[in-house]
Protein backbone atom coordinates (compact mmCIF):
# COMPACT_ATOMS: atom_id res chain seq x y z
CA UNK A 1 0.00 0.00 0.00
CA UNK A 2 1.52 3.38 -0.88
CA UNK A 3 1.98 5.94 1.83
CA UNK A 4 -0.50 9.03 1.49
CA UNK A 5 1.86 12.00 1.27
CA UNK A 6 0.43 14.37 4.22
CA UNK A 7 2.76 17.30 3.14
CA UNK A 8 0.54 16.94 -0.49
CA UNK A 9 -1.09 20.42 -0.73
CA UNK A 10 -5.31 24.26 -0.82
CA UNK A 11 -8.22 29.24 -0.12
CA UNK A 12 -10.50 31.27 0.50
CA UNK A 13 -10.20 34.80 0.95
CA UNK A 14 -12.76 35.44 4.00
CA UNK A 15 -11.54 36.68 6.78
CA UNK A 16 -13.34 36.76 10.57
CA UNK A 17 -13.40 39.76 12.47
CA UNK A 18 -11.36 40.48 15.09
CA UNK A 19 -12.44 39.28 18.57
CA UNK A 20 -12.16 42.69 20.40
CA UNK A 21 -11.02 42.86 23.97
CA UNK A 22 -9.46 40.13 26.87
CA UNK A 23 -5.80 38.93 26.88
CA UNK A 24 -3.81 38.17 23.84
CA UNK A 25 -3.45 34.08 23.99
CA UNK A 26 -0.90 32.31 22.46
CA UNK A 27 -2.15 29.06 21.91
CA UNK A 28 1.56 27.13 21.07
CA UNK A 29 -0.41 25.36 18.25
CA UNK A 30 2.73 24.13 16.23
CA UNK A 31 2.67 24.03 12.36
CA UNK A 32 4.82 23.74 9.59
CA UNK A 33 6.02 26.42 7.53
CA UNK A 34 7.88 26.26 3.91
CA UNK A 35 9.61 28.75 1.78
CA UNK A 36 10.60 27.44 -1.72
CA UNK A 37 13.38 30.06 -3.32
CA UNK A 38 13.07 29.81 -6.81
CA UNK A 39 16.41 28.86 -8.48
CA UNK A 40 15.72 31.92 -11.30
CA UNK A 41 15.63 34.22 -8.19
CA UNK A 42 18.15 36.95 -7.19
CA UNK A 43 21.34 36.09 -5.53
CA UNK A 44 20.06 38.04 -2.40
CA UNK A 45 17.30 36.70 -1.84
CA UNK A 46 17.88 34.03 0.97
CA UNK A 47 17.91 30.25 0.88
CA UNK A 48 14.71 28.50 2.17
CA UNK A 49 16.88 26.51 4.68
CA UNK A 50 18.09 30.31 5.65
CA UNK A 51 16.96 29.95 10.02
CA UNK A 52 17.62 33.46 10.31
CA UNK A 53 15.26 34.62 7.42
CA UNK A 54 12.21 31.64 8.55
CA UNK A 55 12.66 33.59 12.10
CA UNK A 56 12.30 37.24 10.73
CA UNK A 57 9.15 35.80 9.33
CA UNK A 58 7.36 33.71 12.03
CA UNK A 59 8.50 36.37 14.10
CA UNK A 60 7.26 39.63 12.39
CA UNK A 61 3.77 37.59 11.86
CA UNK A 62 3.73 37.31 16.24
CA UNK A 63 4.69 40.75 16.84
CA UNK A 64 2.47 42.48 14.94
CA UNK A 65 -0.52 39.80 16.03
CA UNK A 66 1.01 40.18 19.66
CA UNK A 67 0.63 44.27 19.30
CA UNK A 68 -2.82 44.39 18.02
CA UNK A 69 -4.90 47.13 20.07
CA UNK A 70 -6.74 46.42 21.41
CA UNK A 71 -5.91 43.26 22.12
CA UNK A 72 -7.26 40.30 20.21
CA UNK A 73 -8.80 37.37 22.01
CA UNK A 74 -7.74 33.54 20.67
CA UNK A 75 -4.65 35.04 18.24
CA UNK A 76 -2.52 31.61 18.10
CA UNK A 77 0.92 31.57 17.92
CA UNK A 78 2.39 31.02 14.38
CA UNK A 79 5.37 28.76 13.67
CA UNK A 80 7.28 27.53 10.50
CA UNK A 81 5.42 24.88 8.38
CA UNK A 82 6.22 22.18 4.95
CA UNK A 83 2.84 21.37 4.59
CA UNK A 84 1.31 23.67 1.79
CA UNK A 85 4.54 24.20 0.28
CA UNK A 86 3.51 22.48 -3.26
CA UNK A 87 0.19 24.37 -3.60
CA UNK A 88 2.00 28.01 -3.25
CA UNK A 89 5.08 26.58 -5.17
CA UNK A 90 2.48 25.72 -8.16
CA UNK A 91 0.86 28.80 -8.08
CA UNK A 92 3.57 31.09 -7.48
CA UNK A 93 5.03 29.32 -10.69
CA UNK A 94 2.54 31.02 -13.12
CA UNK A 95 3.48 34.37 -11.78
CA UNK A 96 0.06 35.91 -12.88
CA UNK A 97 -1.71 38.90 -9.64
CA UNK A 98 -4.52 36.98 -8.68
CA UNK A 99 -5.35 34.71 -5.69
CA UNK A 100 -5.41 30.16 -6.79
CA UNK A 101 -8.96 29.54 -8.29
CA UNK A 102 -8.52 26.15 -6.39
CA UNK A 103 -7.88 26.96 -2.98
CA UNK A 104 -11.52 27.14 -2.74
CA UNK A 105 -12.59 23.81 -4.00
CA UNK A 106 -13.03 21.43 -1.41
CA UNK A 107 -9.75 18.87 -1.75
CA UNK A 108 -8.86 20.33 -4.70
CA UNK A 109 -5.17 21.11 -3.65
CA UNK A 110 -5.21 19.65 -0.33
CA UNK A 111 -6.91 16.16 1.10
CA UNK A 112 -7.47 17.43 4.63
CA UNK A 113 -7.66 21.56 4.78
CA UNK A 114 -11.08 22.93 3.93
CA UNK A 115 -10.12 26.93 3.51
CA UNK A 116 -6.64 29.05 3.22
CA UNK A 117 -6.55 32.16 3.11
CA UNK A 118 -4.04 34.02 1.32
CA UNK A 119 -2.04 37.34 1.02
CA UNK A 120 0.52 38.23 -2.23
CA UNK A 121 3.05 40.79 -2.35
CA UNK A 122 4.67 41.71 -5.92
CA UNK A 123 7.43 44.28 -5.91
CA UNK A 124 11.14 44.10 -7.46
CA UNK A 125 13.35 41.70 -6.03
CA UNK A 126 15.92 44.52 -4.90
CA UNK A 127 13.52 45.64 -2.55
CA UNK A 128 12.13 42.14 -0.69
CA UNK A 129 12.43 41.73 2.25
CA UNK A 130 9.81 39.90 4.66
CA UNK A 131 9.27 42.75 6.61
CA UNK A 132 8.51 45.17 3.26
CA UNK A 133 6.16 42.51 2.53
CA UNK A 134 4.14 41.58 5.65
CA UNK A 135 3.97 45.50 6.97
CA UNK A 136 2.59 45.99 4.12
CA UNK A 137 -0.22 44.02 4.55
CA UNK A 138 -0.31 45.19 8.25
CA UNK A 139 -0.64 49.05 7.36
CA UNK A 140 -4.14 48.29 6.29
CA UNK A 141 -4.78 48.28 9.55
CA UNK A 142 -5.57 52.12 9.42
CA UNK A 143 -8.59 51.19 7.19
CA UNK A 144 -10.05 48.42 9.92
CA UNK A 145 -12.88 50.12 12.61
CA UNK A 146 -12.63 48.29 15.99
CA UNK A 147 -16.11 49.44 17.05
CA UNK A 148 -18.13 47.78 14.31
CA UNK A 149 -15.77 45.10 12.78
CA UNK A 150 -15.72 46.42 9.80
CA UNK A 151 -13.05 48.35 6.50
CA UNK A 152 -13.45 51.34 5.58
CA UNK A 153 -11.76 50.49 2.40
CA UNK A 154 -9.75 47.28 1.34
CA UNK A 155 -8.27 45.47 4.30
CA UNK A 156 -8.16 41.96 3.75
CA UNK A 157 -4.63 41.45 4.03
CA UNK A 158 -4.16 42.80 7.19
CA UNK A 159 -7.42 40.86 8.79
CA UNK A 160 -5.54 37.88 7.08
CA UNK A 161 -2.31 38.50 9.19
CA UNK A 162 -3.98 38.88 11.95
CA UNK A 163 -6.59 35.92 11.74
CA UNK A 164 -8.23 34.81 14.59
CA UNK A 165 -9.29 31.27 15.22
CA UNK A 166 -11.82 30.68 17.63
CA UNK A 167 -11.72 26.81 17.37
CA UNK A 168 -8.82 24.15 18.22
CA UNK A 169 -7.70 24.17 14.57
CA UNK A 170 -4.07 24.04 13.18
CA UNK A 171 -2.72 27.64 12.40
CA UNK A 172 -0.12 27.35 9.44
CA UNK A 173 1.41 30.24 7.46
CA UNK A 174 3.68 29.49 4.19
CA UNK A 175 5.57 31.62 1.92
CA UNK A 176 6.63 31.20 -1.89
CA UNK A 177 8.25 33.92 -3.75
CA UNK A 178 9.41 33.48 -7.49
CA UNK A 179 10.13 37.11 -8.18
CA UNK A 180 6.69 38.08 -5.94
CA UNK A 181 5.99 36.84 -2.63
CA UNK A 182 2.55 34.51 -2.18
CA UNK A 183 1.60 33.71 1.70
CA UNK A 184 -1.02 31.14 2.32
CA UNK A 185 -2.51 31.07 5.88
CA UNK A 186 -4.37 28.06 6.65
CA UNK A 187 -7.04 28.75 8.92
CA UNK A 188 -9.69 25.98 8.92
CA UNK A 189 -8.07 22.81 9.93
CA UNK A 190 -10.59 20.27 10.43
CA UNK A 191 -9.45 18.22 13.79
CA UNK A 192 -9.43 14.58 13.42
CA UNK A 193 -11.82 12.83 16.56
CA UNK A 194 -9.34 12.36 19.18
CA UNK A 195 -8.80 16.26 19.23
CA UNK A 196 -12.35 17.12 19.40
CA UNK A 197 -12.20 16.56 23.05
CA UNK A 198 -8.83 19.12 23.70
CA UNK A 199 -10.03 23.10 24.12
CA UNK A 200 -6.75 23.56 22.30
CA UNK A 201 -3.99 22.22 19.88
CA UNK A 202 -2.96 18.98 21.42
CA UNK A 203 0.53 18.54 20.65
CA UNK A 204 3.47 15.29 21.36
CA UNK A 205 6.58 15.94 22.05
CA UNK A 206 8.92 13.95 20.25
CA UNK A 207 10.36 12.00 23.54
CA UNK A 208 6.04 11.80 24.76
CA UNK A 209 5.34 9.42 21.57
CA UNK A 210 3.51 6.23 22.74
CA UNK A 211 5.67 3.17 22.02
CA UNK A 212 4.23 -0.21 21.32
CA UNK A 213 3.73 -1.92 24.40
CA UNK A 214 1.27 1.57 25.59
CA UNK A 215 -1.95 0.09 26.48
CA UNK A 216 -4.00 3.08 25.49
CA UNK A 217 -1.73 3.18 22.10
CA UNK A 218 -2.76 -0.69 21.26
CA UNK A 219 -6.44 0.21 22.49
CA UNK A 220 -6.33 2.87 19.96
CA UNK A 221 -5.36 1.61 17.19
CA UNK A 222 -7.45 -1.55 17.27
CA UNK A 223 -10.59 0.40 18.29
CA UNK A 224 -10.32 2.46 15.42
CA UNK A 225 -9.52 0.05 13.05
CA UNK A 226 -12.67 -1.68 14.22
CA UNK A 227 -15.08 1.23 13.75
CA UNK A 228 -13.84 2.24 10.41
CA UNK A 229 -14.07 -1.66 8.89
CA UNK A 230 -17.88 -1.55 10.80
CA UNK A 231 -18.90 1.49 8.88
CA UNK A 232 -18.01 0.37 5.47
CA UNK A 233 -20.79 0.62 3.27
CA UNK A 234 -22.87 -1.04 1.71
CA UNK A 235 -21.90 -3.63 4.14
CA UNK A 236 -18.96 -6.20 3.90
CA UNK A 237 -20.01 -9.40 4.57
CA UNK A 238 -16.75 -11.90 6.24
CA UNK A 239 -15.06 -8.77 7.23
CA UNK A 240 -12.66 -10.23 9.95
CA UNK A 241 -12.90 -8.30 13.51
CA UNK A 242 -9.24 -7.14 13.94
CA UNK A 243 -6.80 -7.80 16.99
CA UNK A 244 -3.83 -6.65 18.20
CA UNK A 245 -0.67 -8.81 16.92
CA UNK A 246 2.89 -7.98 18.69
CA UNK A 247 5.21 -9.11 15.78
CA UNK A 248 3.12 -7.10 13.40
CA UNK A 249 4.39 -4.20 15.86
CA UNK A 250 7.73 -4.60 16.34
CA UNK A 251 8.29 -4.93 12.67
CA UNK A 252 6.36 -1.67 12.46
CA UNK A 253 8.49 -0.55 14.71
CA UNK A 254 11.63 -1.60 13.70
CA UNK A 255 10.99 -0.33 9.98
CA UNK A 256 9.79 3.38 11.31
CA UNK A 257 12.92 3.71 12.81
CA UNK A 258 14.76 4.10 9.74
CA UNK A 259 12.82 6.96 9.51
CA UNK A 260 12.48 6.49 5.64
CA UNK A 261 8.92 7.68 3.54
CA UNK A 262 8.88 4.45 1.82
CA UNK A 263 7.46 0.91 2.12
CA UNK A 264 9.34 -1.78 4.22
CA UNK A 265 11.22 -4.23 1.02
CA UNK A 266 11.07 -7.13 2.92
CA UNK A 267 7.04 -7.38 3.15
CA UNK A 268 6.52 -9.04 0.20
CA UNK A 269 8.68 -12.67 0.63
CA UNK A 270 6.89 -15.19 2.75
CA UNK A 271 7.48 -16.01 6.14
CA UNK A 272 10.52 -13.24 5.80
CA UNK A 273 9.68 -11.26 9.20
CA UNK A 274 6.28 -13.17 10.73
CA UNK A 275 6.11 -16.23 11.44
CA UNK A 276 2.34 -16.83 10.65
CA UNK A 277 1.44 -14.77 7.50
CA UNK A 278 3.73 -14.92 4.35
CA UNK A 279 2.31 -11.87 3.17
CA UNK A 280 1.91 -8.36 4.72
CA UNK A 281 0.20 -5.23 4.00
CA UNK A 282 1.67 -1.92 5.11
CA UNK A 283 0.37 1.68 5.72
CA UNK A 284 2.47 4.68 6.19
CA UNK A 285 1.45 8.25 7.43
CA UNK A 286 4.62 11.03 8.48
CA UNK A 287 3.13 14.24 9.57
CA UNK A 288 3.77 17.18 12.12
CA UNK A 289 3.68 15.74 16.06
CA UNK A 290 1.14 18.55 16.78
CA UNK A 291 -1.33 16.64 14.25
CA UNK A 292 -0.67 13.44 14.90
CA UNK A 293 -3.16 10.91 16.75
CA UNK A 294 -4.07 7.53 15.90
CA UNK A 295 -7.51 8.99 14.77
CA UNK A 296 -6.20 11.30 12.25
CA UNK A 297 -3.47 8.79 10.80
CA UNK A 298 -5.55 5.77 10.39
CA UNK A 299 -8.87 8.38 9.55
CA UNK A 300 -6.37 9.90 6.42
CA UNK A 301 -6.01 6.39 5.24
CA UNK A 302 -9.86 5.63 5.50
CA UNK A 303 -10.99 9.00 3.84
CA UNK A 304 -9.44 7.52 0.45
CA UNK A 305 -12.98 5.77 0.41
CA UNK A 306 -14.15 9.00 -1.85
CA UNK A 307 -11.70 7.42 -4.80
CA UNK A 308 -13.25 3.98 -4.08
CA UNK A 309 -15.73 2.80 -6.75
CA UNK A 310 -17.99 -0.35 -4.82
CA UNK A 311 -19.40 -1.02 -7.88
CA UNK A 312 -16.62 -1.59 -10.28
CA UNK A 313 -14.40 -2.08 -7.25
CA UNK A 314 -11.60 0.15 -8.89
CA UNK A 315 -10.44 3.51 -7.78
CA UNK A 316 -10.52 6.89 -9.18
CA UNK A 317 -7.25 7.93 -7.82
CA UNK A 318 -4.84 6.37 -5.35
CA UNK A 319 -7.13 4.47 -2.81
CA UNK A 320 -5.13 2.00 -1.41
CA UNK A 321 -4.27 3.09 2.22
CA UNK A 322 -8.23 2.80 2.44
CA UNK A 323 -8.21 -0.68 0.78
CA UNK A 324 -5.84 -2.18 2.75
CA UNK A 325 -7.52 -0.60 6.41
CA UNK A 326 -10.96 -2.42 5.18
CA UNK A 327 -9.42 -5.45 3.70
CA UNK A 328 -11.83 -7.98 4.95
CA UNK A 329 -9.15 -10.91 4.86
CA UNK A 330 -7.13 -9.03 7.48
CA UNK A 331 -7.35 -9.80 11.14
CA UNK A 332 -4.15 -8.72 12.78
CA UNK A 333 -2.92 -4.81 13.30
CA UNK A 334 0.57 -3.66 14.70
CA UNK A 335 1.48 -0.51 14.63
CA UNK A 336 4.51 1.50 15.54
CA UNK A 337 5.07 5.90 15.79
CA UNK A 338 8.33 6.85 15.65
CA UNK A 339 10.09 10.50 16.27
CA UNK A 340 12.13 11.51 13.13
CA UNK A 341 14.20 14.11 13.07
CA UNK A 342 14.38 13.95 9.29
CA UNK A 343 12.18 12.58 6.66
CA UNK A 344 13.22 12.81 2.88
CA UNK A 345 9.53 13.08 1.06
CA UNK A 346 10.55 13.09 -2.89
CA UNK A 347 12.45 16.27 -3.27
CA UNK A 348 11.92 17.68 0.41
CA UNK A 349 12.59 16.30 3.67
CA UNK A 350 10.21 16.64 7.13
CA UNK A 351 11.64 17.97 9.71
CA UNK A 352 10.93 17.00 13.82
CA UNK A 353 7.75 14.20 12.57
CA UNK A 354 5.63 11.78 13.83
CA UNK A 355 6.56 8.54 11.16
CA UNK A 356 3.53 6.05 11.90
CA UNK A 357 3.49 2.64 10.45
CA UNK A 358 0.70 -0.12 10.45
CA UNK A 359 1.29 -3.72 9.53
CA UNK A 360 -1.47 -6.32 8.51
CA UNK A 361 -2.17 -9.49 8.18
CA UNK A 362 -2.37 -11.50 6.68
CA UNK A 363 -3.05 -9.20 3.21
Amino acid sequence: MEAPRLFALEGHFQSVPLTQGGVLKLWLCESWVLLLASVLSAEFLPHEEDVDFINEYVNLHNDLRGNVMPRGANLRFMTWDVALSRTARAWGKKCVWEHNIHLEDLKMAHPKFNGIGENMWVGPENEFTPSVAIRSWYAERKKYIFENNSCSGDCSHYLQVMQVVTKPYVCIVVFYFLNALTTLYEIQLSIAPLFADYRFCYSYSGSSLPDINNETFIRSCVQIHNKLRSEVKPTASGMLYMTWDTDLAKIAKAWAKNCQFEHNSRLGPPHKLHPNFTALGENIWTGSLSIFSVSSAITNWYDEIQYYDFETRKCSKKCGHYTQVVWADSYKVGCAVQFCQRVSVGYTSLTNVAHFICNYGPA
